[in-house]
């Protein structure tokens, strides 16, 4: 998801403050000034992570299931 944010569209986005008014629409989310992704963007955009969580030292899987 991080390369499709980093457009001049989601630019206002990078702010905290922005990013955080986020309005969920059940089948797509959305910020005030307009910008907004579907389900559908959001699951072919969608790249696996692991994470490390270093306060118990486990790995986390972060990555969605597609069934």
């Amino acid at each position: 998801m991080k390369p499709s944010l980093e457009s001049e569209a989601f630019a206002p986005l990078k702010g905290r403050g922005e990013f955080e008014r986020i309005h969920n629409g059940k089948y797509f989310i959305e910020w005030g000034y307009g910008a907004d992704l579907s389900a559908n963007t959001i699951l072919a955009l969608w790249e696996p992570v692991l994470e490390v969580n270093t306060q118990q030292d486990v790995q986390v899987d972060t990555r969605a299931s597609r069934s």
